[in-house]
């Protein structure tokens, strides 16, 4: 039996999905070996609450926008693969 500890605030990155049907956001939280464990999910009306909800959990957060551009939207510094940084409207 392996053990598996819970991911702790700072670890991981949060992804940030616009919903075009609701116009909501989906947010998910990847923590563990290689990020690749769903630690936490939830739904925001907003881009700006969405951002708020992955910044309580880590400074690595990523948005996908309603017009399908990935943007870092993380108080982390942004990586090389981001073209953009997340800005509120």
């Amino acid at each position: 039996m392996s053990k598996h500890r819970q991911a702790r605030r700072g670890e991981g990155t949060a992804w940030l999905s616009a919903d075009r049907l609701t116009d909501g956001f989906h947010c998910h939280w990847y923590a563990g070996e290689s990020g690749g464990q769903l630690v936490e999910q939830a739904d925001a009306a907003t881009a700006k609450e969405a951002v708020a909800w992955g910044l309580v959990r880590t400074p690595r957060v990523r948005i996908r926008t309603r017009d399908g551009e990935t943007q870092w939207a993380g108080t982390a510094p942004r990586p090389s693969t981001f073209a953009a940084s997340w800005a509120p409207a």
